[in-house]
């Protein structure tokens, strides 16, 4: 009813309904009746139809923007993240894992790195030769688009990172590069591709969709409850300042709040982040 209305015609208690319509609707899983959509799908629902009427009002199609809700109609969840046990992370860097998924999960543990920094991340932007340990430069995000920052904004409030590459996520990428990739995608890779290409075109990285899913894919391979792909971050965080009392090598790790990336030629600035990833161990939580 709603997608038939007219949008002059479309009043604000007709987005209250849609809300309630949405949370009503529900179908049999399993002889129990369960609701289809979550909260958060039907904020995202609202979310884009609020942007669509603000957009027709802007391009003067309509003559106001009838979208008006009450305070706490949409119950959005808590941006607080649960994250992995020491014990669940070991199930999802084990072998247990498909092939071609374990190198995607090894980068989000190992690096801190958000979900579509790890999509975007080139062979190219792996630097080998840096010591005590390589770096790993962490410049764009999907599709060679600026970082998002942690207010969801690109461009905004995140900088550009140099990762430590950890002893164990070495040994990976050497094999990944070497041998796994081209048994992957049936042929070498360049120093232009991306390390976790798209399975359908290796041209391409991940789509946000395509990550989601293989993430849940990787859990249900491990058998591990799915608390979120962006808790791996949180995780990566938790166990490295167990690891370390240099709570800024963590930060500059995972946000360089100062704005300045390290050179990782320079000894005194580049070796506490190394001794920071070094430290990482998430067999000491199992």
């Amino acid at each position: 009813w709603f997608a038939e209305m007219l949008t002059e015609e479309v009043r604000p208690p007709h987005f209250l309904q849609l809300v309630k319509e949405l949370r009503a609707k529900t179908r049999e899983v399993d002889g129990v009746e369960k609701r289809v959509l979550g909260e958060k799908s039907i904020a995202n629902i609202l979310g884009t139809i609020r942007t669509m009427f603000g957009d027709a009002h802007f391009n003067e199609v309509i003559p106001s923007n009838p979208y008006v809700l009450p305070r706490k109609t949409l119950k959005r969840k808590s941006r607080r993240r649960a994250h992995y046990q020491g014990s669940e992370v070991l199930a999802l860097l084990s072998d247990s894992v498909e092939l071609s998924r374990r190198v995607f999960v090894w980068l989000a543990f190992f690096t801190g790195m958000r979900e579509g920094e790890v999509c975007g991340r080139r062979f190219r932007d792996w630097n080998r030769d840096a010591k005590p340990l390589g770096a790993l430069l962490c410049t764009t995000q999907y599709n060679d688009q600026p970082l998002k920052g942690d207010n969801g904004d690109e461009g905004g409030d995140a900088r550009p990172r140099v990762i430590p590459v950890h002893p164990k996520l070495v040994a990976l990428l050497e094999w990944w590069w070497s041998q796994g990739w081209e048994l992957v995608h049936c042929r070498q890779p360049s120093l232009d591709d991306f390390i976790f290409p798209s399975r359908q075109n290796p041209s391409t990285n991940l789509t946000r969709s395509a990550g989601y899913k293989l993430w849940r894919k990787a859990c249900a391979d491990a058998g591990v409850a799915n608390h979120s792909l962006h808790s791996t971050r949180h995780t990566f965080v938790t166990f490295a300042r167990r690891g370390t009392p240099r709570r800024d090598a963590v930060e500059a790790i995972t946000h360089n709040a100062k704005g300045e990336m390290v050179d990782y030629y320079n000894h005194w600035l580049w070796t506490p982040l190394c001794e920071a990833i070094s430290a990482l161990d998430y067999a000491g939580d199992a």
